[in-house]
């Protein structure tokens, strides 16, 4: 799936679902997403991920009347951390309207329309924000961004060659430094958003 926040076009939230910024850590112990029902009526939901393999949702589908709180238990397999290691690990949570008695089954699922269906996808991290994941994925990043400053460097100083002793005259000991700030105000603004955007767990 994607890793946006989507819900139906038309209809009316249904639940309300913990963590709430897509994303979500999972530690050795395991993790925990909350569903409470908002709605006036019983709502079915179900849970999904791209990576069976890797995790493990109890439960994987239920059923909640008006006001209830229901709690999903992600557990990580034994080779999970090699897949959240990518950052490409997700989880899909769907809510819908249900019967009062039963459980919404697959056939029900299938014939609902895209309207009917509320939808939340979640990055599933290693260990939270500041997880091996998290960091990987902004140290490469930060690295592709070095590249691309390397680049233009080399670029900068073979147009300034040619102009020399004409006009307002630039060292590459200074094109250098100016290089090196934006590659460390970009550094500052990653790693602000790392640490300042931790997912709850609870």
């Amino acid at each position: 799936f994607g890793s946006s926040l989507a819900f139906g076009c038309t209809m009316a939230v249904l639940v309300d679902i913990k963590p709430s910024d897509g994303r979500i850590g999972l530690p050795e112990g395991g993790a925990e997403i909350t569903i409470r029902n908002v709605s006036d009526d019983s709502v079915g939901f179900r849970a999904r991920t791209n990576a069976p393999d890797s995790l493990m949702i109890m439960p994987a589908e239920g059923k909640l009347h008006r006001g209830g709180v229901g709690r999903l238990k992600i557990v990580g397999e034994r080779d999970a951390r090699a897949s959240l290691a990518s950052g490409n690990v997700r989880l899909l949570i769907q809510a819908s309207a249900a019967p009062l008695f039963g459980l919404l089954s697959r056939s029900d699922w299938d014939s609902k329309q895209p309207q009917d269906v509320q939808s939340m996808r979640i990055q599933v991290l290693a260990s939270g924000p500041c997880g091996d994941a998290e960091l990987r994925v902004r140290y490469n990043e930060l690295l592709a961004y070095g590249t691309q400053v390397q680049e233009e460097l080399g670029a900068l100083q073979k147009k300034l060659n040619p102009a020399r002793g004409k006009g307002t005259q630039y060292s590459a000991t200074q094109v250098t430094f100016m290089m090196v700030m934006g590659l460390l105000l970009s550094y500052l603004s990653i790693f602000e958003r790392v640490w300042g955007r931790a997912p709850s767990t609870a």
